[in-house]
């Protein structure tokens, strides 16, 4: 009987220019690691479309999942952005990615917010990146 791993879901939270981002694009690069993305009704910065990162919706249809239990309530944040009030937020566990085949290893980009739903996804294993040096990251 051939028994299956358990998926390790990895956190990675870190400041702004510490190195998420190059650590999650060497993941998914070379390894084609999923990512449970997060929801925001903020809109797209320039060149920015839907991402591995973001899913952007309509503030309306962010609402309709809200109401409807979409998300880990803790996780919904408001910013004011170009003076429009904006949410992001992550979806609960259940509406997550499901790794391909033969992949025991899923990927979040939540930073500070994972520590939020811990008691949920205890699994989780959060790590915290700080490098100012992109070529260390990348070797």
């Amino acid at each position: 009987m051939e028994t299956r791993q358990k998926t390790l879901h990895l956190g990675i939270g870190g400041f702004p220019g510490g190195g998420k981002s190059t650590v999650m694009e060497i993941l998914v690069e070379r390894y084609g690691v999923p990512i449970i993305p997060r929801f925001t009704s903020r809109p797209p910065r320039p060149g920015e479309t839907h991402s591995r990162e973001y899913r952007f919706l309509e503030p309306d249809i962010f609402d309709v999942l809200l109401e409807k239990g979409f998300f880990f309530p803790k996780t919904v944040s408001q910013v004011e952005v170009s003076g429009k009030f904006c949410r992001t937020a992550i979806p609960r566990k259940k509406y997550w990615v499901k790794p391909p085949s033969g992949t025991n290893f899923i990927l979040s980009f939540f930073g500070e917010k994972a520590l939020l739903i811990r008691k949920e996804v205890p699994e989780m294993r959060l790590v915290f990146i700080s490098c100012n040096d992109r070529s260390v990251l990348i070797e």
